[in-house]
């Protein structure tokens, strides 16, 4: 029947004959009763986040295994939260701000405490936290028509929550409620009262005996944004100033004074974090900043500065620097010194992935076939992967090459899986036009291995025409 007309013969029945069909199906179906119990909630009463709960608990329960959620289940447990937070949304789409947190704090706790008691592995139950956390937030940065004594209940609730237990650990997730509660907040005691808060959660994270930069970080540009609206910009300015030791803030002081040619200062600043980072063995920052002394070489014409620069991020496979390191490099000497160049990448593709990245990028964009074909001859397992821009100009030496990959692979290999493996590079050879080459060896692995009938087995599944 369709939709239209199962609403047709709806409508015909009597008051007294829908709810009995209602009620039945609720007893029948647990899914109708939760869709129906969900209807006839009175959003924000006290009575009713017992009745979220109940929903989203009964669902646990129902693909819960002695107390634990297994992998396979997760999603499905799920059902009552999901359930849940659609009449949070609907709460929130009525302008019932309040309420909807009251909802969304609900299924938040219990998700938590799920954590603990479920196979997580497809994040299906960080999925739904994120979720409500993104409602909240969201919430917020929308709620500027919210009414002055709501924002307070809001502000205090969310800070409340962020001090819960539930977010020990994650750092992420207690930071998002911590930027919800700054956007609800008007009054200075607010604002001091999360400041403070703050703080503590800080100064906290500072006694751990293993902790990253991520918070410090985070809850500095939060202060950032909270000191730019309660006291102004030059106020947030100078916190900045005062905190350089924050990528984010150091970053934007730079792009300030590099946008105001301010070269010198701009250097200074990158000397300064390149330094303290040096010192704290943070080597990703290093570079960070001096990648960013690019930008002031180009804008000073500092054309060796650069050029040595640009050098030494070449050798590690940046091809951003490679075209800096063209740019800053007269045509002749350009001429004279890249063979030198590509012979110098080519050595650090010996112990750098990266630099092996650029150096294959650069001699196939080029077509140096002969570098090509020298560095798959080194590295035989990238054989199968660059024969396509060899077949036309080094057909003999391929094959050579095919043919000596193979040999050692049958002698090496000692299964089924393996097998296969010998017999799919056959097949490439096959296919870089060396069939003839494939028919003799495929003869001599018959008679090398007669006894391994797996390997005889695979070869007989090769097609030579």
């Amino acid at each position: 029947m369709t939709k239209k007309g199962l609403e047709e013969q709806l409508a015909s029945l009597a008051k007294e004959e829908l709810v009995q069909l209602l009620a039945g199906l609720a007893e029948q179906y647990d899914e109708v009763n939760k869709d129906l119990s969900l209807r006839f909630v009175e959003t924000g009463s006290k009575e009713s986040l017992k009745q979220y709960k109940a929903i989203i608990k009964a669902s646990i329960k129902q693909y819960s295994d002695r107390g634990f959620v297994f992998y396979r289940n997760v999603y499905r447990a799920l059902t009552g939260a999901r359930k849940v937070m659609e009449a949070a949304d609907a709460a929130t789409a009525k302008g019932q701000h309040l309420a909807a947190a009251e909802i969304v704090l609900c299924v938040l706790h219990e998700m938590c405490d799920l954590l603990q008691k479920s196979d997580d592995s497809g994040g299906d139950v960080g999925g739904m936290i994120k979720e409500g956390l993104r409602h909240l937030l969201t919430s917020a940065e929308q709620g500027g028509g919210v009414d002055t004594k709501i924002r307070a209940s809001l502000f205090a609730m969310t800070l409340k929550e962020a001090k819960h237990s539930n977010w020990d650990g994650w750092n992420e997730w207690r930071l998002s409620l911590m930027r919800t509660a700054s956007l609800w907040m008007v009054s200075p005691k607010e604002k001091d009262q999360w400041w403070s808060q703050l703080d503590a959660f800080e100064a906290e994270e500072q006694t751990k005996e293993y902790r990253s930069s991520f918070f410090t970080e985070e809850a500095s540009q939060l202060r950032y944004e909270v000191l730019a609206r309660f006291d102004g910009p030059e106020q947030a300015n100078r916190y900045m100033e005062e905190h350089l030791e924050i990528k984010a803030f150091r970053d934007i002081a730079i792009e300030k004074a590099i946008l105001e040619e301010r070269y010198g200062d701009a250097l200074s600043l990158i000397e300064q974090g390149e330094l303290g980072d040096r010192e704290r063995r943070h080597w990703g920052l290093v570079s960070h900043w001096e990648k960013k002394r690019a930008i002031i070489y180009e804008a000073t014409g500092d054309r060796e500065a650069l050029k040595a620069l640009a050098k030494k991020y070449t050798l590690e496979g940046e091809y951003e620097f490679f075209l800096k390191l063209k740019e800053a490099t007269d045509a002749l000497e350009w001429e004279a010194s890249y063979e030198g160049l590509l012979d110098e990448i080519e050595e650090a593709a010996r112990s750098d992935w990266e630099a092996g990245s650029l150096y294959k990028k650069l001699i196939i964009e080029e077509k140096r076939n002969d570098r090509l074909l020298r560095y798959v001859e080194k590295n035989p397992h990238l054989l199968t992967h660059y024969y396509v821009h060899l077949v036309d100009s080094h057909p003999e030496e391929l094959h050579m090459l095919f043919v000596k990959q193979i040999t050692q692979e049958a002698k090496d290999s000692e299964n089924r899986k393996e097998y296969r493996k010998v017999c799919d590079i056959i097949r490439h050879l096959i296919k870089a036009g060396g069939r003839e080459h494939a028919e003799g060896l495929i003869q001599s692995l018959r008679e090398a291995y007669k006894k391994r009938a797996a390997l005889l087995d695979e070869l007989d599944k090769i097609k030579l025409n």
